[in-house]
């Protein structure tokens, strides 16, 4: 878990100085949105499509694999009958649920730090 929000507030920190650097600059070849072109202009329709389709995907697949993982988990600690299993299984998958939770709110989070570093990223 500490991995992940180490890797989301890097990612939040290279925009924010990308977008600084850039009006320091004042260059436009590198500011997308100075040139106020949107995200399907620049990628065009074709990408975009492959880009939604491909974090749809990765939204169904991670719920599968959640669920899997989380019937796995509980099936031999109902079947032993052991209370210490069942908390650590109770473990396991409510840690699932959180990452389940993070992967499905990622692209909202993607556009909305986006939005802050004046980036279109509405094709996610």
């Amino acid at each position: 878990m500490k991995k992940i929000f180490k890797i989301l507030f890097i990612f939040i920190c290279f925009f924010i100085s990308y977008r600084v650097f850039a009006t320091e600059l004042n260059t436009t070849s590198l500011d997308i949105s100075s040139q106020s072109m949107t995200c399907a202009e620049i990628l065009g329709p074709n990408l975009v499509k492959i880009v939604k389709l491909f974090v749809t995907g990765l939204r169904i697949a991670a719920a599968i694999i959640a669920i899997i993982k989380g019937m796995l988990a509980f099936i031999p600690a109902i079947v032993s009958d052991d209370a210490s299993a069942l908390k650590k299984a109770t473990k396991t998958v409510i840690m699932m649920l959180i990452v389940l939770i993070i992967i499905g709110l990622f692209p909202t989070l993607i556009r909305v730090i986006g939005r802050i570093a004046g980036f279109d990223l509405s094709c996610i």
